[in-house]
């Protein structure tokens, strides 16, 4: 087999860089190792009710804002119906300690008002990081079409200062600098270790417009599938590559598991940099190399409930809620956190099929991979009775905190349930953490680039996590193949 690229797993990135390759007129292979494309992505059906794994709301979707722009461009906006969360309040921070509740709405103004509403003693602090996060915002011209693009945007930018430093210098108030970093659980990393910038660019699309999507992830799924149908990619699923076929530091092919050879030019690999280690030839890539991207630390994983309720309150359809026992964000990242004491992210589903009156639920409770270290060398379908009993009894402590301090949520019937054992083989991450590699002040990614001449990397370990963030990783990945040039002016033209 020849292709001009071989894309490698199919999840945001993926999925992204192979459509925009083929748009550009590159013939496109596209290999995942699960049965289906975007295993995590697309979620699952359970009793006719749909339940999202890795996609439950995203930002900067507001018509002409950037992840429109985006969705237009790859061809995806016509396949996808946008469902804007509530204005005043899409995330709901209930701290169980003081029982202080905050709203946090979207759209700059709002949120301005709201906090000062709570913190009226706080102007100048709130208006200065609000300030500071919009401008690191619009400074890359991938989020910003307007921005002047330069050789610095064409890897991933460093930045010296933490959240939690910036937090502390503007705000005395703990409760306030607690809320605004709440946030650093849609990535991963703690507000002391995550640099200010790359914090900024991802909740920086939450100031603006807010949505689920209709059919949820599996519907961006089928929308980027019948994209690359339209302009003839293949799509390989139950194929696993293995390495990389070389010629001196010039790479000439993708070697799957079965024997198969896919001859190429290039390859983009969105898995994770610890898989990729184990394939790369050690004759091109220096001992250093391959240890670092094998020794980079990992995000937290999750304790996942799916269950269903009869009769969900209105509000928990058009907003999301975070159980808070602590004010301390940087302690939910710490492994000898008690389980007990983590916070809990609930979510509704937003897309059960048609008839189907019952409402689904997610929880999330975050957890260091570490609790479940002792049954590794178990896979999907053979796990053994000692690790089904500690899930279950998990489980049952995580739906027993979210009822007692979300009644809301009485009455729900547990469906389904994961552990990071069911995230690690899914996701295929080393430990099963949500966003891969983390992304700390301490610790840097590796480049788009590779020594190996034909090779780049993308995904959620490369750029950031998150819809958006994987969505650019991919983007400045195809950026450094095809020129920037060309993938910005067609994302500046799109109407």
């Amino acid at each position: 087999m020849h292709t001009d690229f071989t894309v490698i797993g199919s999840g945001m990135s993926g999925l992204t860089a192979a459509l925009v390759l083929a748009k550009h007129g590159r013939s496109v292979t596209l290999v995942e190792r699960h049965p289906h494309p975007a295993p995590v992505l697309r979620g699952f059906t359970r009793q006719g009710i749909y339940f999202d794994t890795g996609f439950h709301y995203a930002g900067s979707l507001g018509d002409g804002e950037i992840l429109d722009r985006y969705l237009r461009y790859l061809g995806l906006a016509p396949h996808l119906r946008k469902i804007p969360l509530n204005p005043e309040g899409f995330d709901i921070m209930r701290y169980t300690q003081s029982g202080f509740e905050f709203s946090f709405p979207y759209g700059v103004e709002r949120i301005r008002q709201a906090l000062l509403q709570a913190f009226p003693s706080e102007l100048q602090g709130i208006d200065a990081f609000l300030n500071k996060v919009q401008q690191s915002f619009a400074s890359s011209p991938f989020l910003n079409p307007g921005a002047r693009y330069t050789a610095e945007h064409a890897f991933p930018e460093m930045d010296s200062e933490s959240l939690g430093e910036v937090l502390a210098r503007l705000l005395p108030n703990e409760l306030c600098r607690s809320l605004l970093g709440v946030h650093c659980l849609l990535h991963g990393t703690a507000p002391e270790e995550v640099p200010f910038l790359l914090h900024a660019r991802i909740v920086g699309s939450y100031f603006e417009t807010v949505c689920a999507l209709e059919g949820g992830g599996r519907s961006l799924v089928n929308a980027f599938l019948q994209e690359l149908k339209r302009l003839g990619v293949t799509v390989l699923c139950g194929r696993e590559a293995t390495g990389f076929e070389h010629s001196g530091d010039i790479l000439t092919g993708v070697r799957l598991a079965d024997g198969e050879i896919i001859n190429c030019s290039g390859c983009v690999a969105t898995l994770h940099p610890a898989k990729l280690a184990a394939m790369l030839p050690q004759s091109v890539f220096r001992q250093t190399y391959l240890r670092r991207l094998q020794a980079l630390e990992e995000t937290p994983s999750a304790y996942m409930i799916f269950g269903k309720l009869d009769n969900p309150p209105p509000a928990l359809l058009d907003r999301n809620y975070f159980v808070l026992p602590r004010t301390d964000i940087d302690s939910y990242f710490r492994p000898d956190t008690p389980f007990d004491e983590l916070p809990i992210y609930i979510s509704a589903s937003h897309g059960s099929e048609s008839g189907t009156s019952k409402t689904g639920v997610i929880l999330l409770a975050a957890a260091p991979p570490n609790q479940v270290a002792r049954w590794t060398d178990s896979r999907l379908g053979a796990r053994p009775p000692e690790y089904v009993e500690f899930k279950r009894d998990t489980l049952a402590r995580l739906q027993e905190r979210a009822e007692r301090h979300c009644p809301e949520l009485r009455g729900m019937a547990l469906l389904e349930g994961a552990t990071p054992l069911t995230f690690r083989d899914y996701a295929n991450s080393q430990l099963g953490g949500l966003y891969g590699a983390s992304h700390k002040i301490t610790q840097s990614s590796p480049m788009p680039r590779t020594k190996l001449k034909g090779l780049y990397l993308a995904g959620q370990s490369i750029i950031a996590p998150g819809v958006l963030g994987t969505l650019i990783s991919a983007m400045v990945t195809c950026a450094n193949i095809l020129g920037a040039e060309n993938i910005l002016q067609g994302l500046h033209e799109c109407p």
